[in-house]
């Protein structure tokens, strides 16, 4: 699957879970952030195919900023590392971080919100 073939990720909650709705020009699907947590894990332990890789890392990209615009608090800041092995570690531990029960009415300080800026 291509760049071309994305027209838009968001983050969808429903009962406190985290969904990525992932929309082609093709089909419309949904899928659990530990599923797609699951696809991370899989791409850092072994060797994958470059363009399954881009394909990963666009998709993890985009919900990220999905995301980041819904909770300016919660946004992430991606290095400009040119790794995206490291930058899809990043992504990580933002899915991580939406799915850990934090709420945006809980009063933390700035330095204390997990998941700003790694």
């Amino acid at each position: 699957m291509t760049e071309s073939e994305y027209e838009k990720y968001k983050f969808e909650r429903t009962g406190g879970s985290a969904y990525l709705m992932v929309t082609t020009k093709y089909k419309t699907r949904w899928q659990t952030a530990n599923q797609f947590r699951n696809e991370l894990r899989q791409l850092s332990s072994q060797q994958v195919d470059l363009n399954e890789q881009k394909t990963i890392y666009l998709r993890a990209r985009s919900a990220a900023r999905a995301e980041s615009f819904r909770y300016p608090e919660r946004r992430l800041c991606i290095c400009q590392s040119k790794s995206v092995r490291y930058r899809l570690i990043l992504i990580y531990c933002f899915l991580l971080y939406q799915t850990s029960g934090y709420r945006t009415d809980q009063k933390r300080t700035r330095g204390q919100i997990p998941g700003r800026c790694f």
